[in-house]
């Protein structure tokens, strides 16, 4: 008679004893564990991802200016200067909102 020594099994079924079809059971079971875990993680990746992305304010459009120079100074009209005027609110805008 051969004394086979008893090997720790570490959690899984022994293959004496008909511990076979366990292990098979346990098998069949956790690729769909893993599978839904995995789109758990992907998914909430997803969502955290989305969550952080912002948009970003558009630049305004440039104002077209009819500009003069007189004794080395730029003069514009009334009505260039306030376009320049919001022009520049604008891009304040832009700036405090990144």
């Amino acid at each position: 008679m051969w004394h086979v020594p008893s090997l720790p099994s570490f959690g899984w079924p022994s293959p004496v004893f008909g511990g076979w079809p366990a292990a098979a059971r346990i098998a069949r079971r956790r690729p769909s564990a893993i599978t839904s875990t995995m789109i758990l993680l992907i998914g909430s990746i997803i969502i955290l991802t989305a969550c952080a992305t912002t948009t970003r304010p558009a630049k305004p459009t440039k104002p077209t200016l009819d500009a003069t120079t007189h004794d080395g100074m730029v003069c514009f009209s009334q009505q260039d200067a306030t376009q320049l005027g919001v022009y520049i609110q604008q891009l304040e805008r832009v700036i405090k909102a990144r």
